[in-house]
């Protein structure tokens, strides 16, 4: 009878005992080509408290979007559950970039070394990507004055047919992007194909002189799988039935630019009164 009792308490401490959570953090693929997009996945045994601050990481990625992941397993009669939170990634320079690292409730992940390989990445031009989008960036002028606008044109090259996406300017403590009007579609032919065009301008101000390093220009949106019924769709994964709706499928794309450099010269020494650098200034006077 005492050794019964015994088991019993043993057996209540043992499931009174705590289950510690195992968190982990990985990013795929590593080493990547600049203008590759790369998934920063955090996983854990039990379900994930909180959200990581990435906003460290702004100054040497762009950061896409977000996914919630939950897996489970049953393995020799042991059950197993994974979740998963997941993040695009779209590096904007070349070289080593460090994931620091991250806290999540009371968990924290490992530091992890992102490294960015293509040593052409370098004088705002097109990069081609895996998906065939191609994204230039090109401005009126490369020097400016400080707080003087810039005009500069985003222009996608799609050969695939994107149905919707949008610009993404990058974003910097010394200097600040806008939209100037509507975008445009066109069609036309790029390296001998029938090609969409889509193009959107931008308004570049900065309140510093110097070389002001411009990161990469994003565009993020969707391109149709294919143009056939449902029914007789090709499907290539489960992934793609997350895309399938109302007689068609798509899937998300994205394309970056490459860096560039705006030169802001500066403002000149004998200068005195107003400052007010402009290309074309109109001053209007009425009297009554």
């Amino acid at each position: 009878m005492f050794r019964q009792k015994y088991i019993l308490c043993l057996c209540g401490m043992v499931m009174a005992c705590p289950a510690w959570a195992k968190i982990d953090v990985s990013i795929q693929p590593n080493p990547v080509a600049y203008g590759t997009s790369v998934e920063l996945v955090i996983s854990s045994d039990t379900p994930l408290s909180g959200v990581p601050n990435l906003s460290l990481l702004e100054k040497d990625v762009i950061i896409g979007g977000q996914q919630q992941r939950q897996s489970s397993s049953w393995v020799n009669g042991v059950g197993k559950t994974l979740y998963e939170l997941s993040y695009t990634l779209f590096p904007n320079k070349l070289g080593k970039i460090v994931i620091p690292t991250l806290t999540i409730g009371t968990e924290k992940t490992s530091e992890l070394t992102l490294t960015v390989q293509d040593k052409s990445a370098v004088g705002g031009k097109s990069i081609s990507t895996g998906q065939g989008l191609e994204l230039n960036v090109s401005c009126d002028t490369e020097q400016v004055y400080p707080e003087q606008s810039l005009t500069c044109k985003a222009q996608l090259i799609d050969p695939l047919g994107v149905r919707s996406g949008q610009f993404i300017a990058p974003q910097g403590d010394d200097f600040i992007w806008q939209e100037s009007g509507q975008p445009r579609t066109m069609v036309g032919t790029y390296n001998g194909k029938r090609v969409h065009i889509f193009e959107q301008s931008f308004i570049f101000k900065s309140t510093i002189s110097g070389e002001i390093k411009i990161p990469a220009f994003l565009f993020q949106g969707e391109a149709l799988l294919d143009t056939t019924p449902v029914g007789s769709q090709r499907i290539n994964s489960w992934m793609d039935l997350m895309f399938v709706g109302m007689g068609t499928a798509t899937q998300p794309v994205s394309a970056l630019s490459k860096p560039f450099v705006i030169s802001v010269l500066k403002k000149p020494k004998d200068w005195q009164g107003w400052w007010l650098p402009s290309s074309d200034v109109t001053m209007t006077e009425t009297y009554q």
